[in-house]
C-alpha cells in the first residue's frame, strides 16, 4: 500500500487546483429581514458577514477555485413530522426556502456561469445531494466551508465532509450564526476535531504569494 502525504500546513490544503469553496444557505430566509429565520431571530451577524463573504467569493473565481453554492429548498413532500416537530419547539413553522420563491433566492451573491449549484433538503450539503460527485470528478481533495448557520447547516457540512476524507477549511468571518456564542462554540468545536479554522485574509494571502511566485495576474 502507498503511504499518502499528510497536509498539514495550510498553504498545501488550499491549493486552488485541488480546493472547492462551498458556500452554504446564504439565502433571503435564512439571511434576509422579512426572511423566515428573521421571524424569532437578530440576523445583524450574518448579515454583516456576507458583504465579507461575497468579496471572498470573488476573489476564489479569480484565483479558479471551484465555487459551489448550496441552497435548501424545503416542500411538502420533503419535510418530516421530525423535522416539523423540532421547528415548532422553536416558534418556527416549515414553510421557508420554498422552491422558486424569494426566501430561497440567494441573498447578496450572483451566480456566474462557472459555479456549480447543489440543492440540499437537509442540513448537511452532503446528505442526499451529487455533491460529493462533483467533488470527485473535479479532483477535489479540500473544502472550504462559508455560509451559515456556523451551528447549523455548516457544522453539519463540515463533520460529513470530513468524514468524506476531505481536508476541511473553515472560515471564521465567513461564517456566522444568529448569536456570537453559538458562533465561537462550534468553531471551536470544529477546529478540534474537523476542520482548520483559519479567516477570509489569510486564505486570501496565500493565494496571493502563490500568484506572485507563479506570475499570474
Amino acid at each position: 500500500m502507498v503511504k499518502q502525504e499528510v497536509w498539514t500546513d495550510l498553504r498545501d490544503k488550499v491549493r486552488p487546483e485541488h480546493t472547492a469553496v462551498l458556500v452554504v444557505d446564504v439565502q433571503n430566509d435564512f439571511c434576509a429581514a422579512g426572511g423566515w429565520y428573521a421571524k424569532n431571530n437578530d440576523l445583524r451577524l450574518i448579515q454583516d458577514m456576507v458583504p465579507k463573504l461575497a468579496g471572498f467569493v470573488k476573489e476564489a473565481r479569480r484565483h479558479g477555485v471551484l465555487l459551489v453554492v448550496v441552497k435548501t429548498i424545503y416542500s411538502e413532500h420533503v419535510v418530516s413530522p421530525v423535522m416539523r416537530e423540532k421547528l415548532m419547539k422553536r416558534g418556527l413553522d416549515a414553510l421557508y426556502c420554498l422552491e422558486n420563491s424569494w426566501g430561497a433566492e440567494l441573498y447578496q451573491l450572483i451566480l456566474e456561469p462557472q459555479d456549480v449549484v447543489i440543492v440540499k433538503h437537509r442540513h448537511s450539503a452532503f446528505y442526499g445531494t451529487e455533491l460529493e460527485s462533483v467533488l470527485r470528478n473535479h479532483g477535489i481533495k479540500t473544502i472550504i466551508v462559508s455560509g451559515v448557520a456556523t451551528n447549523v447547516c455548516v457544522e453539519s457540512t463540515v463533520r460529513d465532509g470530513f468524514a468524506r476524507d476531505y481536508y476541511v477549511v473553515l472560515l471564521s468571518d465567513g461564517t456566522a450564526a444568529v448569536s456570537g456564542r453559538l458562533h465561537e462554540a462550534s468553531l471551536e468545536n470544529m477546529g478540534k476535531v474537523f476542520a482548520t479554522v483559519c479567516s477570509i485574509d489569510e486564505v486570501l494571502a496565500l493565494w496571493n504569494v502563490r500568484d506572485e511566485k507563479t506570475g499570474q495576474p
